[in-house]
């Protein structure tokens, strides 16, 4: 997907760190696009992610942040459901030319 950089210049402008003189000086030269660069898909069984560490409360920080018991009702209920784990990771690209 490409876009004028005019269009996208105003949300861009702070989280670039641009003053008003540096975007107004190269805003009518540029365009720029973004698109997906690398696409990264997964699956996993329960019991394959459970024999690999995975589920392991120290393999991961999302897990420390729960308590203890809230991680083995956790458990307890994915033991019986056994679902499959699938990632979908997009990585974006964005480029910009004259």
């Amino acid at each position: 997907m490409a876009m004028a950089y005019p269009a996208v210049l105003s949300v861009v402008q702070e989280e670039w760190g641009l003053s008003s003189t540096a975007a107004g000086s190269i805003s009518s030269a540029y365009q720029i696009g973004t698109a997906v660069a690398q696409r990264i898909t997964g699956e996993l069984s329960f019991a394959a992610a459970r024999s690999g560490g995975y589920l392991d409360r120290n393999s991961t920080s999302q897990l420390l942040v729960i308590g203890d018991e809230e991680y083995a009702a956790g458990l307890r209920r994915l033991e019986v459901e056994q679902p499959v784990l699938r990632t979908d990771l997009r990585l974006h690209a964005t480029t910009g030319w004259t």
